[in-house]
Parts: structure tokens; C-alpha cells; sequence
């Protein structure tokens, strides 16, 4: 079975060094099998024998500080004893029914910063509050965003691609 993936599943994997390059949220096509045991969640078995079993379709390292526009639903990661304030992200939609969410972020003025979440805030709060719920997250389903900006991903660890923002002016 060849499936392409965000690795949001469990797989299990012997040789280590066929994944030690992919970072967090990184898009790969994978050879696998399922595995009978454990029955729940479903994990995957990396076909390893397989010279192609790890192939990467597009590795978020690659749009390091390069011209972001996304476009997506609204996500609010509220405020909790980590996080000092709501931060906020967009939810891109992928092909294959795949998602990837951008934290969104300035990080050379925290006056401007300020300002972005304000602007994020008042769009969130004029929804209503209507959104689902994700892990550690609420997903709007009436407040879509379209963002400009540069993609910043630094550390194969981190989260979420963040999309650096110059000022309000780039959220839509």
C-alpha cells in the first residue's frame, strides 16, 4: 500500500535512519502494511526492505523564508497556563484530504504582533464562537482567513510552519 501522509499516523519503524531528515509535518509517500497488533489506533508497519518505502513529497524545510499566501479556517489555540495569550493559525486544506496549519506570528515588533492578535481576536469573537474542537484547539467554521506573508520553519521539531506577518494588513 502506498499512501501519502502528514505522519499523523503511527508507524512503526526498525531503521531509524530512513526518517531521521523528515521534520514535523513534512508530506511523504510511504510503503507499509498494516499491523494486526495493536488493533486501536490502526499503526502502520514502514515497508523497510523497500528502497522507495520513504519518499518525500514536499518537505516544509524547503519554504523557509519564502512568500507565504494561505488561505483557510481560522484556528484559536486559547490562552493556558504554557501560552500567555490566544494564538492564533490558519488550517490549509492539502490534496488528498490532507491539512496543514500555519501559527501566525511577528516576531520584530511586539507592538504589530499585539495589533494581529487584536484583529484575529475581533474576527474570532464576531463569529459567535462557533467551531469545533480539536486537540488542544478550536477549529472556526465560520472564519476563514487568507494570510500574506514569509514561511518560517527553523527547527525539524517545530509544530506548526509559522507565517510572519509585516502587519494586520495581511490578514483578509
Amino acid at each position: 500500500i502506498t499512501q501519502t501522509y502528514g505522519l499523523d499516523k503511527p508507524i512503526f519503524v526498525q531503521k531509524g535512519d530512513l526518517v531521521a531528515s523528515l521534520a514535523r509535518n513534512d508530506l511523504v509517500r510511504l510503503k507499509y502494511k498494516i499491523q494486526t497488533a495493536p488493533g486501536r489506533p490502526l499503526h502502520l508497519r514502514l515497508l523497510e526492505s523497500d528502497p522507495s518505502a520513504v519518499q518525500v513529497v514536499e518537505a516544509v524545510s524547503s519554504m523557509h523564508e519564502k512568500d507565504a499566501l494561505v488561505e483557510g479556517a481560522l484556528v484559536l489555540f486559547p490562552k493556558s497556563p504554557q501560552v500567555i495569550f490566544n494564538v492564533f493559525a490558519v488550517l490549509q486544506e492539502l490534496p488528498e484530504g490532507l491539512q496543514r496549519q500555519y501559527t501566525l506570528a511577528n516576531f520584530t515588533s511586539p507592538e504589530v504582533f499585539t495589533k494581529i492578535r487584536e484583529k484575529l481576536q475581533k474576527a474570532w469573537d464576531a463569529s459567535g464562537g462557533d467551531a469545533k474542537s480539536g486537540r488542544n484547539k478550536l477549529i472556526s467554521t465560520k472564519v476563514r482567513v487568507r494570510v500574506k506573508g514569509k514561511f518560517n520553519q527553523v527547527d525539524p521539531n517545530q509544530a506548526n510552519v509559522q507565517v510572519l506577518l509585516a502587519s494586520p494588513d495581511d490578514i483578509q
